[in-house]
């Protein structure tokens, strides 16, 4: 995740020091969301670097006094299909800021819906005026295409939850049944979900190979004795 940031007079060398995110399933705050990912403790910068962009404004189209840092946050959380809100905070060494650099709403353009709140206060309307603002960011996110077992009936499971301690090993038994299935190959994406910030979703690709048995032998009116193995 990348948030942007800016602090009146400063360099466009970063002295962003902290960067705190949350991530709601409604509006920050407000009755019935919850947060389901992050807190407001936890410092999750990872970098801080100049963006090649300045904050102007339309009277001032080349002024440099505000260089906006693209700061990069770990974010190791796996979300389902819905909206969400970002909640963020950040600390620089600048004595003005950070702040965070509005998205420009041009004439005809759809207000924000952008929200700000002090320390210990509500959130309320980002406005400029009477106009609502809202705040860029970046995400950079892998979708997975994870399979359900459910709709994977020829596969199942041993078991579908677990706990392992750290550095430790935990084998799951993955049973593959070719019953009644027409010659072919299946496959699927099965993935496993963890409260580990480096690897939140592993993906296991499985497939089953389907063919006809071809049995020599009985030509002669030999007893051929066989059994199918299925990987």
């Amino acid at each position: 995740l990348t948030i942007y940031s800016y602090e009146t007079g400063a360099t466009a060398t970063s002295s962003l020091t902290d960067l705190r995110v949350q991530i709601w399933d409604g509006p920050p705050e407000a009755e019935g969301s919850r947060v389901v990912f992050g807190d407001r403790f936890s410092d999750r910068l990872l970098s801080s670097t100049f963006s090649n962009t300045y904050r102007v404004s339309a009277l001032e189209l080349e002024g440099t006094s505000r260089p906006i840092l693209a700061n990069v946050a770990r974010i190791g959380a796996t979300l389902a299909p819905g909206t969400y809100w970002l909640d963020w905070s950040a600390a620089g060494g600048s004595g003005s800021g950070p702040w965070a650099p509005p998205a420009a709403i041009t004439a005809g353009a759809r207000p924000g819906n952008g929200l700000q709140a002090s320390a210990g206060e509500p959130f309320l309307p980002a406005l400029d005026g009477a106009v609502q603002q809202e705040f860029p960011f970046r995400i950079a996110a892998h979708l997975a295409a994870c399979d359900s077992p459910a709709n994977l009936p020829w596969l199942s499971l041993g078991q579908t939850l677990g706990t392992t301690a750290g550095g430790a090993t935990t084998l799951v038994d993955v049973t593959l049944d070719a019953i009644g299935l027409a010659p072919g190959t299946y496959s699927g994406v099965l993935c496993v979900q963890s409260n580990d910030p480096d690897t939140p979703l592993v993906e296991v690709p499985v497939s089953l190979v389907v063919a006809v048995l071809f049995l020599d032998g009985f030509e002669s009116g030999s007893t051929v004795a066989w059994s199918a193995v299925v990987p």
